[in-house]
C-alpha cells in the first residue's frame, strides 16, 4: 500500500521589535497539502548556514549575469559603430550580429 502526500516548505525571516531591540528568528513553515496542517519550526544552525551560503551563491550568479549582459551590450555597440563607420569587425563582434 502506498501513501502519497505533498509537503511544501517555505523559509523566511520573521522580526519582532520589543523595547528598542529587534529580535530576528528564522523559521520554516511546513504545510501538509493533504490535510492543510501547518507546522512552524525554527531553522537549525545547519539550515541557517545553508540559507546564507545559498544567498551568497545567488548574489554571485546575479552579478556574473549582469557583467555578462553589460559586456555583450558593449560588444554589440562596438560592432554597430564599426559597421556604420565601415571599419572591419572582430570575429567576436561579428558573432554578436549572427542571428
Amino acid at each position: 500500500m502506498q501513501i502519497l502526500f505533498q509537503v511544501h516548505l517555505s523559509i523566511y525571516t520573521a522580526s519582532k521589535t520589543h523595547k528598542e531591540k529587534t529580535m530576528t528568528t528564522s523559521i520554516k513553515v511546513i504545510v501538509d497539502c493533504s490535510t492543510g496542517e501547518e507546522t512552524i519550526l525554527p531553522l537549525t544552525a545547519e539550515e541557517i548556514t545553508q540559507m546564507e551560503a545559498d544567498a551568497l551563491v545567488a548574489a554571485a550568479q546575479q552579478e556574473e549575469a549582469a557583467q555578462a549582459a553589460t559586456a555583450l551590450a558593449a560588444l554589440k555597440d562596438s560592432a554597430k559603430a564599426k559597421l556604420i563607420s565601415g571599419q572591419p569587425l572582430t570575429a567576436e563582434e561579428a558573432d554578436t550580429l549572427v542571428i
